[in-house]
C-alpha cells in the first residue's frame, strides 16, 4: 500500500508542474502580445478585396515603413508596429478590405506588397 501512495503523489506532482508550466507559457504569450510582438509569425488572412500592393512614400527619417499611408480609396492606415524583415502592421478600420475588429493590415515596406490581415 505504501508503494501505491508514492506513485499517486508523484503523478499528482507532475500534474501540478505541468499546470504551472502551462500557466507560465500563457502569461509569457499574453505579455508578448501586449508588447506588440506576439503575432510576428501568425498566418495572415487574405480576402478577395485586399490590394496586392500599396504605394508607400517613405518618411523623412529614412525608415522604409512610413507612419501613415493613404490608399487609393482615401483610407488612412497608421503604423501600429514594426516587424523584422522590413514588415509592418497598420491599423485598419473594420470593413476596409474585409478587415474584422481587432485586425491589422500587414505589408512589406520595401515594395508595399500586402501580406494580409492579422489578428491583434
Amino acid at each position: 500500500m505504501q508503494r501505491g501512495r508514492h506513485a499517486s503523489t508523484a503523478v499528482g506532482s507532475l500534474g501540478t508542474y505541468a499546470a504551472a508550466a502551462l500557466l507560465l507559457a500563457q502569461a509569457a504569450c499574453s505579455s508578448a502580445a501586449s508588447r506588440g510582438s506576439g503575432c510576428e509569425d501568425c498566418s495572415p488572412r487574405v480576402t478577395a478585396t485586399l490590394p496586392p500592393r500599396l504605394v508607400l512614400v517613405p518618411d523623412a527619417g529614412g525608415s522604409a515603413c512610413p507612419r501613415t499611408i493613404t490608399d487609393a480609396g482615401g483610407n488612412r492606415l497608421t503604423l501600429l508596429r514594426l516587424l523584422p524583415n522590413d514588415r509592418a502592421d497598420y491599423t485598419i478600420a473594420p470593413g476596409v478590405y474585409g478587415a474584422r475588429e481587432n485586425e491589422a493590415l500587414r505589408l512589406h515596406c520595401k515594395d508595399g506588397t500586402v501580406v494580409g490581415l492579422v489578428h491583434l
